[in-house]
């Protein structure tokens, strides 16, 4: 049986890495990262130090083939084919795995080209480039961070951390909203502003 999963986040190499450890199963994993597998959470901790978000190489997830630096681009159902940019591969079931993308709130839609997102390594990798052009100038870089749910306040500690002066823009009446108390986002405020973080 021919496995083609689609995406090598957790969930995506979790499945490929369970169905090929029998043997009976010939598993494909297809994404676009060149990477290896990492950890998207540990991106919003890439700034002050906190360790890789490499977890694996992609050789290291053998018997798996991974095809690494590869997009899908189409579902051929009738034929069974994935079209990739570089050919078509053919499959007896298709796994659909390729995890979140960042989400732009629509009025900023059309300045997509003057901010960064982080949601993928080479986005923080990107972010890293800029950040050390102002510190090799001999300057603390100054961030504004849209968004105080979880991976914006996230960004903005560990940055802070790194030493940086950080202002979060959010929307909403308090931070975290979504998976605190009023109590507790109270705290982180507080907390952020005691650290220097502007909100």
């Amino acid at each position: 049986m021919r496995v083609v999963v689609v995406g090598s986040g957790l969930a995506g190499v979790t499945l490929a890495e369970g169905l090929a450890r029998d043997g009976s199963r010939q598993v494909a994993l297809v994404t676009a990262e060149t990477h290896g597998y990492y950890s998207r959470p540990r991106l919003s901790h890439g700034f002050s130090g906190g360790g890789g978000a490499v977890l694996k190489s992609f050789e290291a997830l053998a018997p798996v083939r991974v095809m690494a630096g590869t997009r899908a681009e189409r579902i051929d159902r009738a034929n069974q084919m994935l079209e990739l940019a570089e050919g078509r591969m053919p499959f007896d079931v298709l796994v659909l795995a390729p995890g979140s993308a960042a989400r732009i709130p629509p009025p900023l839609a059309q300045f997509r080209d003057q901010f960064f997102t982080l949601n993928s390594l080479d986005d923080l990798l990107a972010l890293g480039r800029v950040r050390q052009k102002a510190l090799d100038r001999r300057r603390r870089p100054r961030w504004a961070i849209v968004g105080g749910g979880l991976i914006g306040c996230e960004v903005a500690s560990d940055l802070n951390k790194a030493g940086d002066r950080v202002t979060v823009f959010h929307r909403e009446a308090r931070l975290l909203e979504l998976q605190l108390d009023e109590a507790e986002s109270h705290a982180l405020d507080k907390h952020f502003r005691y650290s220097g973080i502007e909100v």
